[in-house]
């Protein structure tokens, strides 16, 4: 199996199994529910080249997500940030981590600041927690993507 190949079919199994749990709500910790997808996501931005290959994550995170048969806002809004992330991930000027982190707890802020923008005002300790729990989930997956040597 060439490189690529197994480099993609890594990111696909990791995103099933981040979209599968997220869904279930298995990593809740004290009321905070992660969005690891979206922490897998930013973080594979810094190792794709093209953006082919981001855009069919994107699109299979929406699918896996999405709560509706129609057009589903959250999942629809959470694809878009992901989609501005990986043109920011290539034109930002610092260390990757540094990236990462900052890119992670502004996109966990935004979204909710697309879907539910009372969320932000009415529970700002969650938000923190989840902005944390989100970097802390980012910087894991880029960490393992940096050791499988993942590029695309």
């Amino acid at each position: 199996m060439n490189k690529q190949r197994f480099g993609f079919i890594v990111l696909l199994g990791l995103l099933v199994v981040s979209a599968v749990l997220q869904k279930i709500g298995a990593l809740a910790l004290l009321g905070v529910r992660p969005n690891p997808t979206l922490a897998l996501l930013i973080a594979a931005a810094f190792f794709l080249r093209h953006p082919f290959w981001y855009f069919g994550l994107v699109i299979l995170q929406y699918a896996l997500l999405k709560n509706a048969p129609y057009l589903d806002w959250p999942a629809l809004a959470l694809a878009a940030l992901l989609l501005v992330n990986f043109w920011l991930v290539k034109i930002l000027p610092w260390q990757a981590l540094f990236s990462l982190f900052l890119l992670t707890a502004a996109t966990t802020m935004a979204f909710f600041a697309m879907i539910n923008f009372s969320f932000i005002t009415r529970n700002p300790s969650l938000l923190t927690g989840e902005v944390l729990y989100n970097v802390v989930l980012g910087l894991v997956f880029y960490l393992i993507l940096q050791k499988l040597k993942i590029e695309l």
